[in-house]
């Protein structure tokens, strides 16, 4: 008998609401442990948002930490469009009158036009040899096949090359696709040359077009071009008869040296004899009469053009009257941690000025202020005690929260240590502690702090330190670093790798010379031409170094070459040998000999303590108090000198607060982790009381699936005993 309704139909007890019941009373528990769950749920978010506003905080700590990381200088220039200026922390405040004499430029060819672009441009194989400068020779292959498309996608695709190739339609009638080649250097020394050209396109000559008459002109005789261009570029010269007639007769035209954009005032007489219509640019063009003579709006073209498109050349600017020349626009080594570049020629001086930006430091350190007080808000806000709501909020009394409070507290009322004067603390620029835990800020003080020098301010935030010998430079420092007065000896400077030359060169080359250069893997050579002067020598090598890429410089002093590299240290290295010998008159006194040369690394203490050397950087050691001390030393000599380094509220912070928020150990994420733990193990125990509630369900409906049975059974035999005796009273009948 199969019950479906939850009803006995025997016994009408409705035995599933009965189980119902008694599984709901049975889960009373587990709605206990869920209400617990909520609670450290609460609690946990309460934490995250805690360590959301530690972050922020955090964040803007490490902004404040070092001065490098945003800049406190701000650049002016009168005139944006013409030189733009800016200016990094290393900058000194003050004003120059700046001109821009001539802009760099990159050299520029355009071949005469092709006749299409899937046209051959060699009759058979061959080659395209192209050089940059003095260095960055490519050659490319061609052939009978070879169309101007090919070659285009040869140099684009070498990425060695200093040239960019692109194909120009410049629209003549006759053969309009010119294959421009562009370096992609700037300055006199980068200038393309085209060693080897062993196809059809003509890369030299300056070349006068054929004369086109347009269709739809009444005229039938013909017109042809020639003559000389002197001309630089393209000229696109139109000629539109305004006075019909014959020729050498009555018909009169004008002349447009821009296309047909604009059209001069001088009246020309159609002639048979060639003239010049380009007003003295050599272009000549003469007519020949046919059937029909010359109508009014007849028009004729002849184009004429200049493969030498731009002509590589330095960028020159006046600063307070000296001239200063670059290969590039970008003047970044003339004014220390200034740089300019040059947009526009300007004819008048551009004023430019480099202040002290006062406002972006404060605008830093009041976003401390908010980040802080957002913190100390979201703490108050989650720890407190309503004592008329007899409630309180998820982290009440939590000794994290006020472990943090403390430590944030001690902090912000602490002196700096290691700070002598006027501002040793934050209370002294201005921030203090209001009741409710927060910063107050008072603007007269700390724009008063910042005028009186805001090193004075950054000590108190940053890792800060201060030298008292210019050619020792405080870099910066690490969390190991202790506060204090360090003592640094220099016992050997730094040096680059350095070749001198044996001869004075004082008048040119008295014959060729070829400098064979090894800089790691990169092998070249420099070839210099008989009569070349000591200067020449020095731009063509320093032209082939920029072009192969290596950081070497060449240099002279009364003749005699030096040759370095950029930087300094033991890492730094090259060699060189000459084809001539260094004693013989008239060569440079490189020598057939390999010469070798390799820099040193600065070498010192710290303290007393020995200290790490690359290049120009002397660190202190694992294990001193000048642990991750980074200086820069500019000395040529043995020197000595004491550096003062701080570490600042920013720094201290940080440091504390990274017990909170580092996400393995930090506090906080402890804290979350064990909630979580807990929170995983009442839903293990939750799962078991479900388990069991449902398994007692189970039970008791079988009970009374069984007793439904049973009395179902009883039910039959009643049924039966009743016919029985029904059947006996009517037998005794």
């Amino acid at each position: 008998m199969t019950i479906s309704t939850g009803v006995g139909l025997i016994s009408g007890i409705d035995y599933e609401s009965y189980i119902s019941q008694i599984s709901e009373l049975s889960r009373t528990p587990i709605t206990l442990i869920q209400k617990k769950q909520a609670v450290l749920q609460t609690k946990s978010d309460a934490y995250g948002a805690i360590s959301a506003k530690l972050t922020a905080l955090r964040d803007q700590l490490q902004k404040l930490l070092n001065r490098d990381d945003f800049n406190f200088q701000s650049a002016d220039s009168s005139d944006e469009s013409a030189l733009a200026v800016t200016a990094d922390s290393t900058a000194t405040p003050g004003s120059w009158s700046l001109k821009v004499l001539q802009l760099a430029q990159a050299d520029r060819l355009a071949s005469q036009g092709a006749e299409s672009l899937d046209a051959a441009i060699a009759d058979s194989a061959g080659s395209v040899v192209l050089q940059v400068g003095f260095g960055n020779v490519r050659s490319y292959q061609v052939d009978a096949n070879t169309t101007i498309t090919d070659l285009r996608n040869m140099i684009n695709q070498d990425e060695d090359s200093l040239v960019t190739a692109s194909i120009v339609n410049d629209g003549s009638a006759t053969d309009p696709y010119r294959l421009v080649l562009t370096s992609k250097k700037t300055g006199a020394e980068s200038n393309l040359k085209i060693l080897t050209n062993e196809t059809s396109l003509n890369f030299q000559d300056k070349l006068i077009e054929s004369a086109h008459a347009e269709a739809t002109n009444i005229f039938d005789g013909e017109i042809t071009s020639s003559g000389t261009y002197i001309g630089a570029g393209t000229t696109n010269v139109v000629m539109k008869i305004v006075e019909a007639g014959g020729v050498d007769g009555a018909a009169r035209f004008v002349v447009s040296l821009d296309g047909g954009a604009s059209f001069g005032d001088t009246i020309y007489t159609a002639t048979s004899a060639a003239q010049d219509v380009s007003g003295g640019l050599g272009i000549q063009a003469a007519f020949t009469g046919g059937t029909t003579d010359l109508a009014v709006g007849d028009t004729f073209r002849i184009d004429a053009f200049d493969p030498h498109l731009t002509t590589a050349q330095d960028a020159l600017i006046s600063v307070d009257g000296i001239t200063i020349r670059r290969d590039s626009n970008t003047f970044s080594d003339v004014v220390e941690g200034v740089t300019f570049t040059a947009k526009a020629v300007t004819t008048s001086p551009v004023q430019v000025g480099i202040k002290f930006e006062t406002g972006l430091l404060n605008a830093e350190i009041v976003q401390f202020q908010t980040n802080y007080n957002d913190l100390v808000k979201s703490i108050n806000s989650l720890s407190d005690y309503d004592p008329d709501e007899n409630r309180a909020q998820p982290l009440f009394a939590d000794s994290a929260v006020r472990s943090l409070r403390g430590t944030l507290n001690r902090m912000i009322t602490s002196p700096v240590t290691g700070i002598e004067g006027e501002y040793t603390s934050l209370a002294s620029i201005g921030l203090t502690l209001n009741p409710d835990g927060t910063l107050g800020y008072d603007s007269d003080k700390i724009n008063e702090a910042m005028e009186s020098g805001y090193e004075n301010v950054m000590r108190l935030f940053g890792r800060v330190g201060i030298s008292d010998n210019s050619r020792i430079q405080f870099l910066s420092a690490e969390e190991g670093t202790k506060t204090g007065n360090y003592r640094i000896e220099i016992t050997a400077a730094a040096s680059r790798a350095t070749v001198t030359a044996a001869q004075s060169l004082t008048a040119g080359l008295t014959g060729d010379e070829n400098l064979t250069f090894t800089v790691g893997d990169k092998n070249f050579l420099v070839g210099l031409t008989a009569d070349s002067t000591i200067q020449e020598i020095v731009n063509q090598i320093n032209a082939a170094f920029t072009s192969e890429g290596v950081s070497l410089q060449a240099s002279q002093t009364d003749g005699v070459l030096k040759i370095q590299s950029k930087s300094y240290g033991s890492s730094e290295s090259f060699q060189v040998f000459s084809s001539h010998d260094a004693a013989a008159a008239g060569p440079l006194g490189i020598g057939t000999v390999e010469m070798s040369a390799q820099g040193t690394d600065v070498a010192g203490t710290i303290n007393g303590a020995t200290a790490s050397g690359k290049g120009q950087i002397l660190e202190g050691i694992t294990g001193t108090s000048a642990e991750g001390l980074r200086l820069q030393i500019d000395a040529s000599t043995p020197t000595t000198g004491i550096v003062s380094f701080t570490s600042g509220i920013a720094d201290q912070m940080l440091q504390s607060l990274e017990q909170y928020l580092d996400s393995e150990t930090g506090i906080i994420q402890v804290r979350q982790d064990g909630i979580s733990d807990t929170i995983g193990d009442l839903n293990d125990r939750i799962t078991l009381m479900e388990e069991r509630i449902d398994r007692e369900a189970a039970r008791m409906r079988s009970q009374f699936i069984a007793l439904e049975k049973t009395l179902s059974r009883y039910q039959g035999m009643g049924d039966y005993v009743t016919q029985m005796l029904a059947q006996l009273n009517q037998s005794s009948s």
